[in-house]
């Protein structure tokens, strides 16, 4: 990469890159036990329950959530015991945080991502946000990877020029939409992909 010796702090993406893209898995099971076809059902969670509520920004709660995904099923009863379907698809891969634990002294590491509340039960569980240190969650901002604030707030907080951070993100779009703002950019494809891409710029 062109002059990544210019990078110090390092923002992974959540969903797809510390751990699994949980979410998506976790519209596939819903479409399957509600009967619908994937693109139908993500278009009911992930847009219209989770963006539109203004759960994803922290404008809403998880039972509004819910309500939601209920309202749009014409389902006249609490659904959220499906919530589990969401928590568990959520596991924090190993090679990613052994990665962040033995650069620590090289890079600054960040959380950049669009997560909810249920981003701090799974570190409940695994413990792993400690080895962060800047977490850049669209539900705590109050601005989603939609909006252009929420890519100005890194920059802003951690005080450094764009230029002097990398976004690691699984989805072309928001790397796009980086770059308008001057950072560093990788598209994660694979672990290893990204394993040999840190020890390259290290």
């Amino acid at each position: 990469m062109k002059d990544s010796n210019q990078i110090k702090v390092i923002l992974l993406d959540f969903g797809g890159v510390i751990s699994p893209e949980g979410f998506q898995l976790s519209v596939l099971h819903l479409s399957k036990i509600y009967g619908k076809d994937y693109d139908e059902m993500h278009e009911i969670v992930a847009v219209k329950a989770l963006r539109r509520s203004g759960y994803l920004g922290g404008k809403s709660s998880e039972k509004e959530f819910w309500k939601v995904v209920a309202k749009e099923l014409n389902i006249n009863e609490d659904i959220m015991g499906c919530r589990s379907l969401m928590l568990d698809n959520f596991v924090p891969r190993k090679e990613i945080i052994d990665t962040v634990r033995k650069f620590k002294n090289k890079f600054k590491w960040g959380i950049f991502s669009d997560q909810t509340n249920w981003i701090y039960e799974v570190d409940e569980k695994y413990d792993f946000l400690t080895y962060f240190d800047y977490k850049f969650i669209s539900y705590d901002l109050g601005y989603t990877k939609y909006d252009d604030e929420f890519y100005r707030i890194p920059y802003k907080e951690i005080k450094l020029p764009a230029k002097n951070i990398l976004i690691v993100d699984d989805k072309q779009k928001v790397l796009d939409r980086a770059k308008d703002f001057g950072y560093h950019t990788f598209r994660f494809d694979s672990i290893q992909g990204f394993l040999d891409f840190i020890y390259k710029i290290e």
